[in-house]
């Protein structure tokens, strides 16, 4: 058989997909093969790897979540260049093939991973990485990020047009515990205008601005969860990407903030990309420079008092992580003057994950400080 590079390799081989569903269920007898701890050792998504005989067939199994259908592994097949041999899917090969492979099912350590390496684009980073991108391997150590950009408004029929800029910061803790990544933190966003780029109290529909201070925003997300890791070879740098879509019932569902969010669903989403020196994902510290892009998609923010009117609202900013160590102090100016003149609590984040909070949203933010803004109160 002839693969594209014109490089001929005997199929000795195939091999098939599980979904996460399907989780694999070793079979007693196969339990001690050398060719499942290996891979097991060196890419922990490949839940096996084992030789079976049928007949004259020969199968390397290799169980894989997620099922990614981009791969070219579905075509391609696995490539032991060392070996000389290769790896085909099992739907490649002919029933009635008469399969003799020149050389063990059990290959040697070396010959399986350069084959996964040049053949097999699995996943190799899951949740756990986040824990030295997105925050710092240290449980007891704040983690502050910051970010700037611009809040575009969409309406039907309508030029898009740009209401507000915007300066927004993070704080949080984290640490893996129990096979979950537990993350606690409170983050802030101001609403600033377009032109001066002040801050802003009032607004021209003209209604009070509810800025975003989320108290508490908590996580806690299996490790085993992989990552999105998009990496730039001439660069070296990598991107990881995490795309949040969000739908729930709106926790303004309710005459009372008819004038302000009468949809009975809360519909938006969240996407990040956080980008570092690729080289940085392979070591066990914490990674001090990442640089993070966030767009947010929802609906009108309650301050707005839109109704039920057609549109959305997108944030569209840029930002980084400051270096292990860093305060309050060292966050974009007006972040360090609010926090340390009314939200001291934001100087850092909660000391433990709470079991017994719920994170905050703007929305539910507005809802539990609906009585104070009504009496014009800056909350």
């Amino acid at each position: 058989m002839v693969l594209p590079n014109s490089q001929t390799f005997i199929p000795a081989m195939g091999f098939q997909f599980l979904s996460p569903k399907q989780q694999v269920k070793y079979r007693p007898y196969f339990q001690a093969t050398k060719c499942m701890i290996i891979l097991k050792e060196q890419h922990p998504n490949v839940h096996a790897c084992v030789p079976l005989n049928d007949g004259p067939r020969h199968y390397l199994e290799v169980y894989i979540t997620p099922q990614n259908n981009n791969n070219d592994v579905f075509n391609q097949g696995l490539i032991f260049k060392e070996a000389n041999l290769g790896a085909y899917p099992r739907s490649s090969l002919d029933d009635t093939a008469n399969l003799k492979p020149n050389h063990s099912p059990l290959l040697p350590k070396k010959e399986v991973i350069s084959g996964l390496q040049r053949s097999l684009a699995i996943f190799e980073y899951d949740v756990s990485t986040l824990l030295k991108l997105r925050y710092s391997t240290d449980p007891n150590v704040d983690t502050f990020f910051q970010w700037e950009g611009s809040v575009f408004c969409f309406i039907p029929n309508e030029p898009p047009k740009k209401l507000f800029n915007c300066v927004g910061m993070n704080v949080s803790r984290a640490k893996i515990e129990e096979g979950k990544l537990w993350t606690q933190g409170r983050e802030l966003t101001y609403y600033l205008d377009p032109v001066t780029n002040e801050k802003l109290n009032k607004w021209d529909n003209p209604w009070t601005v509810v800025h975003i201070a989320n108290d508490p925003i908590q996580m806690a997300l299996p490790i085993q969860i992989p990552l999105d890791v998009r990496h730039n070879t001439f660069g070296g740098t990598s991107s990881i990407v995490t795309e949040i879509p969000l739908f729930y019932p709106n926790p303004l569902s309710h005459e009372k903030f008819s004038e302000f969010d009468s949809g009975k669903m809360y519909q938006a989403g969240e996407f990040f990309t956080f980008k570092c020196n690729t080289n940085q994902l392979e070591s066990e510290e914490t990674i001090n420079d990442v640089d993070v892009n966030w767009t947010r998609v929802s609906r009108f923010s309650p301050f707005m008092k839109m109704k039920d009117n057609q549109g959305y609202l997108i944030f569209h900013c840029t930002g980084h992580k400051l270096p292990q160590g860093s305060t309050v102090n060292d966050l974009h100016p007006l972040l360090a003057s609010e926090i340390n003149k009314d939200k001291k609590a934001y100087a850092t984040a909660p000391a433990e994950y709470d079991a017994n909070a719920k994170s905050v949203s703007s929305w539910t933010y507005f809802r539990d400080n609906f009585d104070r803004y009504q009496q014009g109160e800056a909350i």
